[in-house]
């Protein structure tokens, strides 16, 4: 019975082992290895983009180089330059000085820009909620609203957001 277990396992690991390198060598994985490259070479994590008004893209990243919402600028989507910019230089009362995470920029109708963000709760630390803040131009300064679009709290909280325009005009917020 023993020898039958380990020549089956033996069969099931080595058939598993055959399949990997097939595996690696997918169109998917051969893709992203050949088009892979850096746009920044810098702590810049869950990045958002949007072309703005002045028709410059601009990417925005979770809190990192002693700023709480870092900014980028492309003028051709391919060279990126990190500003030096605090675009989120004050808080709302809500909110901690910690973990401001994966903010997302849209421009409204107005031409003004909103900011949605995940900024630590005050009331629950290690909690985060939505907030929303706005600037005149996309690099910031950004104003935050004094009450968070959302917190859920009780079911861990609010983060990620994402804002977009529907094509009949509507806009939305999605997040966890």
């Amino acid at each position: 019975m023993r020898s039958s277990f380990i020549k089956s396992t033996s069969t099931w690991a080595l058939l598993t082992l055959s399949l990997l390198p097939g595996a690696l060598s997918s169109p998917l994985f051969e893709k992203r290895a050949k088009n892979a490259r850096l746009a920044l070479n810098t702590n810049f994590p869950d990045p958002s983009f949007i072309r703005a008004a002045d028709n410059r893209w601009y990417a925005f990243g979770t809190n990192g180089n002693g700023k709480r919402v870092q900014v980028a600028v492309s003028d051709d989507f391919n060279t990126w330059t990190l500003l030096d910019v605090e675009a989120l230089p004050t808080l709302s009362t809500w909110e901690t000085e910690n973990d401001h995470w994966a903010p997302d920029v849209v421009m409204r109708d107005d031409g003004k820009y909103v900011m949605y963000y995940s900024g630590e709760a005050k009331s629950n630390l290690r909690h985060h909620c939505v907030g929303t803040a706005v600037a005149d131009h996309p690099a910031g300064p950004y104003v935050p609203s004094n009450t968070p679009l959302s917190c859920r709290l009780d079911r861990g909280g609010s983060i990620d957001p994402a804002g977009f325009k529907d094509k009949d005009g509507s806009r939305y917020v999605v997040f966890k």
